[in-house]
């Protein structure tokens, strides 16, 4: 007798679908076509071969071979302007430096005696001469000191006088007599301080200048030291220069300068003589204290004004100047273009004359013959050869520069256009344009 579990077929295990034991043995698999994918790979691949099979074709037809000689293009003339190098004789080597004015002398003036300030009769600003009043103080005390020392003086005196007359008569003794020999003299002392106290309750200037600040107030009382007013010279203006390490040997004490300052706008020209030049340069910058002195009494310049002075170097012979635009920097160094080999050329009347273009020359034995039958003009020009040199550079005078070495006297430098030539290049040179 079967159990119910046997009979029953939901109850069996499934084989799974992808057990190959579960599946039919003689079902053969089938396999895909693919005959229209293997053509069309086969197409590309010939059409790529094609393509580049056309491309060498072409290289090989637009590329000559080594053996054929591509036509020589032959670049006309540039037209350039020159000058002939000429040395000049004498040239002044000038430095130009900033440079701060300050006064010639500034003095504190102090009260000597103590009182109270009774009277300022100056004002700030406004320029006194020598011993004008500038603070009067109050004389009341000293004038009665003044007043005590002279009737000590007068008693000592006539207390003298008798002593004397006595001591003539011996009557005194001779110590007696030196004793009011002395309270003279210290009579007599007193008396002449007390008198120049009394004069110094007047406060004077004690140099001729512009008040530039009073320091105290009228009815303030200062001691003897105080500090009233503060008096500044600029009758002379010192022009104070901070000259580099490797300049100030060239200068001297006794030298000429001049001062370059801007006033209202226009730039003033102010002759000076170095009275100063310190032995000790400072530690951070390693300049030099120079100081200038101007002549300044219709006080163009003020303290603290920024101005400029002009020294002296030395004076140079035989220097060749050129304009700095002719100059062309190099990789490491500088240099200029010359004109050589120089010759003369006819031209059409029409070539153009501005520096940095380019010009065609007439050609041929044939053009010239046509020119003269038809009664044309024919004009001339001087064409060259363009020769790079490296020059030296030395000083600079505005737009100028100098050369120390590279030209020479007589030369033909290329002055405008020679941005547009290169070494060996031909040139034309614009007639009109060569200057010294």
């Amino acid at each position: 007798m079967s159990s119910p579990t046997e009979n029953n077929p939901k109850d069996k295990p499934n084989p799974p679908k992808d057990d190959p034991q579960q599946q039919p043995k003689d079902k053969p698999r089938d396999k895909p076509k693919r005959p229209h994918r293997r053509l069309k790979r086969f197409l590309f691949n010939a059409g790529l071969l094609l393509f580049c099979v056309g491309v060498i074709a072409l290289i090989i037809v637009l590329v000559p071979s080594r053996g054929d000689e591509a036509p020589a293009i032959e670049r006309p003339p540039v037209n350039v302007r020159v000058m002939v190098v000429q040395p000049l004789e004498q040239l002044a080597d000038r430095l130009v430096l900033p440079a701060v004015v300050e006064p010639r002398r500034i003095v504190t003036v102090a009260a000597e005696v103590a009182g109270q300030v009774k009277a300022i009769p100056v004002e700030e600003g406004k320029r006194y001469d020598e011993r004008t009043l500038i603070v009067q103080l109050d004389k009341e005390l000293l004038q009665a000191e003044f007043d005590r020392a002279s009737a000590r003086a007068n008693l000592a005196e006539q207390n003298y006088r008798r002593i004397a007359n006595l001591h003539e008569g011996g009557a005194v003794t001779d110590r007696e007599l030196d004793q009011a020999s002395a309270d003279l003299a210290v009579g007599k002392a007193e008396l002449e301080m007390a008198r120049v106290r009394l004069e110094r309750a007047d406060v004077y200037a004690p140099i001729s200048g512009t008040v530039n600040r009073i320091l105290v107030e009228e009815g303030e009382y200062v001691q003897q030291g105080t500090t009233v007013a503060e008096i500044v010279d600029m009758s002379e203006a010192i022009v104070v220069v901070k000259v580099p390490e490797m300049d100030v040997d060239f200068f001297a004490t006794g030298g000429d300068a001049n001062v370059l300052a801007t006033v209202r706008g226009q730039e003033k020209v102010l002759p000076g003589t170095i009275t100063y030049i310190s032995k000790i340069a400072e530690e951070r910058t390693r300049a030099t204290r120079l100081e200038i002195t101007v002549q300044n009494n219709t006080g163009i310049l003020r303290s603290g004004h920024i101005v400029r002075a002009e020294l002296l170097r030395r004076m140079l012979s035989d220097v060749i100047m050129i304009p700095l635009e002719a100059v062309i920097p190099l990789e490491t160094e500088k240099a200029v273009f010359v004109v050589t080999d120089v010759e003369t050329r006819e031209v059409e009347p029409s070539d153009t004359q501005v520096a940095g273009s380019r010009v065609e020359t007439t050609g041929g034995e044939e053009a010239d013959e046509v020119a003269r039958e038809e009664g044309e003009a024919k004009e001339t020009a001087r064409f060259g050869i363009a020769r790079l040199r490296e020059v030296e550079l030395g000083i600079m005078r505005g737009r100028n520069v100098q050369i120390t070495s590279g030209v020479a006297e007589g030369d033909l430098l290329i002055i405008a256009g020679q941005r547009y030539v290169g070494p060996g290049g031909e040139v034309r040179i614009i007639e009109g344009a060569e200057r010294d």
